[in-house]
């Protein structure tokens, strides 16, 4: 099989990709572009662009979404047009938080499977707060280091993976908005909450069914923080972290999308 034909085969399992997220248009235009490989370059350029313009309608319903779209798609693109020709090579350098993430991605599927399909609301409840903190450690984390090294890199400032490991959440947090990234990048992120699932100290009231969340000082054994919460006021967090590592995986692949397009016009020349 030579290169075109599995550029076309890596295309065709793209648009499978965003057919079964719900995005059926976008996954018609991928098809569209497959298609037209081997094509004229401006022909395809502008079928690229109207999958990303169509992405975007199908996706940003909400304000939200929109905003957020906008604010990771700029900073992604911002990073490709400075770093150029070093913008490859640096994710390659990045693959670890790429894999962490994928392996993150499987291990929350594995647990939806086992608690979504119960109609008790506790083991619901249980089961969320497992899937929020392998969101938070296996995914949200991924993208906010790898979001960072991209764009101290985009300023001339390399940052290894090393260094990055050793930076908290807090730190990153500040360091990114220091930046110019958006606060709602963080907008599901709740710390106190993450450290009571992580350290065992939640409990499920079955009489208001709620969760009493509890963070201790683990220096002082002091209690920090408490906070009681129905599943669904819960669920607004785990959303808002659901939607960040959604877009961000999600533009990836369109990315992936320009590459091969790109790909196929240097093979066929």
């Amino acid at each position: 099989m030579d290169v075109l034909e599995e550029n076309k085969n890596e295309l065709e399992k793209l648009a499978e990709t965003f057919e079964i997220d719900g995005y059926k248009a976008t996954a018609d235009l991928i098809r569209k572009l497959k298609s037209s490989i081997p094509g004229k370059p401006d022909e395809m350029n502008k079928i690229y662009g109207d999958i990303v313009r169509t992405f975007k309608k199908e996706y940003a319903i909400d304000t939200f979404k929109k905003e957020l779209f906008e604010h990771i798609e700029n900073a992604v693109v911002s990073c490709i047009q400075n770093l150029k020709e070093k913008f490859a090579p640096k994710l390659l350098e990045l693959k670890p938080l790429f894999e962490d993430m994928r392996k993150t991605a499987k291990n929350i599927e594995v647990v939806s499977k086992v608690f979504m399909k119960t109609n008790d609301i506790m083991e619901r409840y249980f089961g969320t707060c497992f899937i929020y903190l392998l969101q938070i450690e296996g995914e949200f984390d991924s993208i906010v280091r790898l979001l960072y090294v991209l764009k101290m890199a985009e300023r001339g400032v390399d940052v290894s993976l090393d260094d990055v490991y050793k930076m908290s959440l807090h730190c990153l947090h500040k360091k990114l908005k220091d930046l110019g990234m958006p606060g709602m990048l963080f907008k599901g992120w709740n710390n106190h909450i993450r450290n009571a699932i992580a350290h065992a100290h939640f409990t499920f009231d079955k009489e208001t069914k709620c969760m009493i969340f509890v963070d201790i000082n683990p220096t002082t054994g002091e209690e920090i923080y408490k906070e009681t919460l129905p599943l669904n006021k819960f669920n607004e967090y785990v959303s808002a972290i659901d939607e960040v590592c959604n877009i961000f995986q999600l533009l990836l692949l369109l990315l992936r999308v320009f590459d091969l397009m790109i790909n196929s016009w240097q093979k066929k020349n």
